[in-house]
């Protein structure tokens, strides 16, 4: 099997010749039976590639299109269940109808919402919801993954002030979170327009502003935390010091908070 060029500079992609290598040596290796096909990070090891790289390559394809057939995409990416899947309710909006100025960060008011759970047989989660303009970040400590615990801490919040202006907030579909109708009732009294969009099923990248801040947040409770052990006042703790991070390139210098009372 012959080895691609190996790219490590940013934005650099293989040639058309070599994406046209890497389509014959991908399509024969799928081609195998189950016991002798290689995996994704199988096949980036054995051709000298980081896996991302690969996997990029394989999905921009010679001209914006994938470089297998709808069969073998099926393969590509992993089977999940009928009952795993996340599905979205009737009459929630999709992220591609999101309006524009919210993805320009543009305007105030438009936040991402998503959840950190505690470990596997622990309790509790921590929603965490973001500012997109001035990356604020708001997070609260509940002791059940479950759409009642989410409004319940979303209307505490929604009385603190915390979210006035909200004109938006983009999640995903989860179980813990409720219908858009349901969320749109809580803010009813301080907005009566915000909608509520949900990005596709298993896409966190679509929500990139909220998946960086819990980045932030498992700096403070790694992975293996259980949240049901952990305080209002820890978590309290955890908000103001990411909040009072000078953000040099995104808010010129300014923290989250500082531009938050600023734009709010």
């Amino acid at each position: 099997m012959r080895k691609l060029s190996l790219h490590h500079v940013p934005m650099r992609h293989f040639t058309g010749e070599e994406r046209s290598i890497l389509e014959r040596e991908w399509n024969d290796n799928i081609e195998k039976g189950r016991g002798t096909q290689l995996s994704m990070r199988g096949f980036a090891k054995a051709n000298g590639h980081p896996h991302a790289t690969l996997r990029r390559e394989l999905l921009r394809g010679m001209e914006g299109e994938p470089l297998f057939d709808k069969i073998k995409k099926a393969w590509f990416y992993p089977a999940y269940s009928a009952a795993g899947k996340a599905k979205r309710c009737p009459g929630n909006l999709s992220i591609e109808e999101r309006p524009p100025e919210v993805e320009q960060r543009e305007e105030f008011g438009h936040w991402e919402m998503d959840t950190v759970v505690s470990r596997h047989g622990g309790r509790g989660c921590l929603p965490v919801l973001t500012e997109r303009k001035t990356r604020l970040v708001l997070a609260a400590r509940l002791g059940a993954v479950t759409a009642k615990a989410v409004r319940k801490a979303l209307r505490r919040l929604i009385r603190s002030g915390r979210l006035k202006g909200a004109r938006s907030i983009t999640t995903d579909n989860g179980s813990e979170f409720p219908g858009s109708a349901a969320l749109e009732r809580l803010f009813r009294k301080a907005n009566a327009t915000l909608r509520i969009y949900y990005t596709h099923a298993y896409a966190a990248w679509e929500k990139g502003p909220v998946e960086n801040a819990n980045r932030h947040v498992r700096r403070f409770f790694p992975k293996g935390t259980d949240f049901s052990r952990v305080t209002a006042a820890e978590v309290a703790a955890m908000q103001d010091f990411i909040n009072s991070i000078p953000r040099r390139h995104s808010l010129k210098g300014k923290t989250a908070h500082e531009a938050f009372l600023t734009a709010a």
